[in-house]
């Protein structure tokens, strides 16, 4: 014990000198283990297919057989309901956007934005159309209009348009209701509110049709059949969105009845009761007829609905954004603003319903063309704060 204590450190020292050899014998045998690899040694060990190989002209793969053989798939078919249109099967996708009211803020289909005759599914509210969308492509790239906006780039440098953002030239910086483009290509200034290509540029046709009046013949009384004169015509006064009844007039015949802003004349009484249905019921064929000092005639039989003797049109400024109220021919329209490029007005000389087409005058003499469904202004060059301009594409593709 006494020679440990005397000698520990030699002891440790000799310890860690063996330690150091063998270290240094195990670091040479690793330095010289790469010389003794040979190619065999790096060769991968070729490996069998753990699959079997498939015949393609087995049966089990003749589609022939196994899969036009199948007996079809059922044809898809709307569900019975209110909503059949929404049917989808989960193949067929329909456009969807979120309730802009905040307490309802659910996703619904577009169908019932902009829907007349109902709102939101969930809370009932009415719902504006969105926006519809402009596509903006590019031009012809040339020299002087690098990114084929449509207006060379010095003059959307005089008048402060950034010659970087090509769909700016759907904007409208004077305010007039037309496009920067439109305003280039027309040949007016574009910065200033009073030069402006013709307002009626601006109007297209929505709609045309008849439009069912708030009326209906209910019943003639004849007191006395050979005398028309004694007759009474009941006209009922009817809510069109309700359907109620809101008034009963009595009439004879002579007497003026208005209708809109006009008042036609009963000309004319004929009782026709002599047709019968298949389960001997009498039809009551009954009718009055009207006609208006410009000699506009209106038939109302008993029963039946009754609409304006003239298609009217509903006309849409895209200017503005704003939507003409029904109008038949002879009335008068304005479109414009003050301050704005100023107001125009125009007669409705004609509406034909067939070509969907309508003829303006202004000051007495007829717009050079007529207006159309599609308008004077082509889509692409629509100013797109009344719609929504994405992002420009080139026309090749």
């Amino acid at each position: 014990m006494e020679f440990f204590k005397k000698h520990y450190e030699k002891i440790v020292l000799a310890g860690l000198l063996l330690l150091l050899i063998g270290s240094m014998l195990y670091l040479a045998s690793i330095i010289k283990g790469p010389s003794n690899v040979t190619r065999d040694d790096l060769k991968i060990p070729k490996m069998t297919a753990d699959y079997k190989a498939c015949d393609e002209k087995d049966p089990d793969f003749d589609l022939a057989k196994n899969l036009y053989g199948m007996k079809p798939w059922a044809v898809s078919t709307p569900r019975p309901g209110r909503y059949q249109q929404f049917c989808s099967d989960l193949v067929v996708t329909f456009g969807g956007a979120r309730c802009g009211h905040e307490e309802c803020e659910r996703i619904i289909p577009l169908y019932f934005f902009g829907n007349e005759k109902e709102g939101c599914p969930w809370c009932h509210k009415k719902l504006v159309a969105p926006p519809k969308q402009v596509m903006f492509r590019r031009g012809a790239v040339t020299a002087e209009d690098p990114d084929g906006c449509g207006i060379p780039h010095r003059l959307k440098e005089r008048y402060g348009l950034p010659v970087n953002d090509p769909a700016n030239v759907l904007d409208d910086m004077d305010g007039d209701g037309f496009s920067n483009l439109y305003e280039y290509r027309q040949g007016t200034d574009m910065s200033r509110a009073g030069s402006h290509p013709p307002m009626w540029h601006r109007l297209v046709v929505k709609s045309i049709e008849k439009v069912k009046l708030p009326m209906q013949l209910k019943a003639i009384m004849a007191r006395n059949p050979d005398d028309k004169k004694t007759w009474d015509v009941q006209i009922n006064i009817i809510n069109l969105k309700t359907g109620e009844i809101e008034n009963t007039n009595f009439e004879m015949l002579g007497n003026l009845v208005k209708i809109e802003d006009s008042y036609y004349k009963i000309m004319d009484i004929t009782l026709d009761r002599k047709t019968k249905d298949k389960h001997g019921n009498v039809l009551d064929k009954s009718c009055i007829d009207l006609a208006s000092d410009n000699g506009t005639r209106i038939r109302m039989q008993i029963g039946k609905d009754v609409y304006t003797p003239d298609a009217k049109v509903v006309l849409l400024d895209i200017g503005t954004g704003r939507e003409y109220p029904p109008m038949g021919a002879r009335r008068e329209i304005t479109v414009g603003r003050r301050g704005k490029g100023g107001r125009t007005k125009y007669v409705i000389k004609s509406v034909n319903q067939t070509s969907s087409q309508v003829i303006l005058s202004h000051r007495g003499k007829d717009i050079p063309e007529p207006i159309t469904v599609k308008g004077k202004i082509p889509e692409a060059e629509r100013i797109r704060n009344q719609s929504v301009s994405a992002e420009a594409q080139d026309p090749k593709q």
